[in-house]
């Protein structure tokens, strides 16, 4: 008995190191470059370029997450800073083969006990007719990284 409940505690332990792979997977950083040279010669410090499925649309997403020194309530100057961005991540984005993609200027974070980042994505979907289209600016995170409806 102390044979099988071993074996079963070792192939519980195996499964569960499988579904943790199988989860660092499902939302891992596809880029890690630590900044990206813009047209206008600025440059931009990356957060994090990843890969998760976006439930809205139903389908995969490309996000890059960046730190803006443009206020976030800054509409005008900041989508011009979101367009020059898509610029550069598109390349990525059409090598990646998804249908959306998601451009995430951030604050930078701010210190104290809890360190926190405000945040604004916008939302690029590709066309049947392979154009791609920017949406107005949402604020904080959309998608959903974790799961993934069955079918």
């Amino acid at each position: 008995m102390d044979i099988v409940n071993a074996r079963n505690r070792a192939l519980a332990r195996a499964l569960a190191a499988v579904a943790f792979a199988a989860l660092l997977c499902a939302c891992h950083e596809v880029d890690q470059t630590a900044a990206w040279d813009l047209p206008s010669g600025k440059q931009v410090t990356i957060i994090g370029v990843n890969k998760l499925y976006y439930s809205a649309g139903g389908d995969w997403a490309l996000v890059v997450n960046y730190e803006s020194s443009v206020p976030l309530d800054q509409g005008d100057a900041l989508r011009r800073e979101v367009d020059e961005v898509w610029t550069v991540f598109k390349n990525k984005v059409d090598r990646a083969g998804v249908k959306y993609a998601i451009v995430s200027p951030n604050a930078p974070a701010s210190s104290g006990v809890v360190t926190t980042r405000r945040s604004i994505s916008y939302l690029y979907s590709r066309g049947a007719s392979g154009q791609w289209s920017a949406s107005a600016p949402m604020p904080g995170d959309i998608g959903d990284q974790m799961h993934k409806p069955a079918g």
